[in-house]
């Protein structure tokens, strides 16, 4: 259902708009990658039947069969004048066994009394925390979320194990989670909880792998032409040079110019940021 409303409303959203640079997001692939990896690579698990194989072997495969004509139709869309960049920012591998964990970033933030300052995304036992409250405020508040963090107790031992970046903090859990474990009581700055409303099981055998890629196609792109060493990071300022804008100097990444037939230099301005 995803990939037609998608499809549909970039569709429609195109033709109205005429962009000169427009992006749409498909991430089932993703989410299914996540909970069906076990009958994609059942050699990889130890509990995975011959049923299941014969039911759900192919739904990995099924999806991107059917996005390659949600891709055939956005590309006819586009027309052939248009640069199209096919980018994913990683992988999928078998991980994780047949069960892990992970927080319920909602009630977490919310337990933490910092649903107005912080927003949080999660992945297994790992949660990442942004901040959307005062910019000038974002050092003061992320050193009061680490500091509640810390309080975060189940049966008098430490919730979560935390990690502090410049952009703020991000959190792990720091204990094994059994069924049984679900009723313990957990300390929070917004009082005492179950574990259960912090934390739920989920059925994942995918695992993210570091490894992308980045597809290509257009009048600005070298036709077979093979990227070697290429990163995410490189994709904002290949843009910004195919569409004729300047790269920020302090931006991260570079133009993949080996991969254009562009023969222009690559303007610079010392950062982008004023701009936004």
């Amino acid at each position: 259902i995803q990939l037609v409303v998608n499809e549909d409303i970039f569709a429609e959203n195109y033709a109205c708009v005429n962009p000169r640079l427009a992006t749409v997001t498909f991430y089932g692939s993703d989410a299914l990658s996540h909970v069906a990896w076990k009958f994609h690579e059942p050699e990889a698990f130890d509990a995975v039947t011959p049923d299941e194989i014969a039911r759900f072997g192919e739904t990995i495969r099924d999806y991107y069969r059917r996005f390659d004509g949600t891709l055939q139709r956005l590309l006819a869309t586009a027309g052939p004048e248009t640069n199209v960049f096919l980018v994913s920012d990683h992988g999928f591998r078998a991980g994780y066994g047949s069960e892990s964990w992970s927080l319920r970033t909602e009630a977490l933030v919310e337990a933490l009394g910092e649903s107005g300052t912080f927003r949080a995304h999660g992945l297994a036992a790992r949660v990442f925390f942004i901040h959307i409250g005062d910019p000038a405020r974002r050092a003061e508040d992320s050193a009061r979320l680490e500091a509640k963090l810390g309080t975060l107790a189940a049966d008098d031992q430490p919730l979560l194990r935390i990690e502090t970046t410049t952009e703020g903090s991000s959190a792990q859990l720091a204990f094994s989670v059994r069924p049984g474990d679900l009723d313990r009581r957990v300390q929070t700055p917004s009082g005492i909880r179950q574990l259960g409303e912090l934390v739920t099981d989920q059925a994942w055998s995918g695992d993210h792998e570091a490894r992308g890629v980045i597809i290509a196609r257009g009048p600005a792109i070298r036709r077979g032409y093979r990227i070697e060493g290429a990163t995410i990071v490189d994709v904002a300022p290949t843009l910004l040079h195919v569409l004729g804008e300047p790269v920020g100097a302090d931006q991260d990444g570079h133009v993949l110019r080996e991969m254009l037939t562009l023969d222009r230099p690559i303007a610079s301005v010392p950062s982008l940021d004023p701009m936004m």
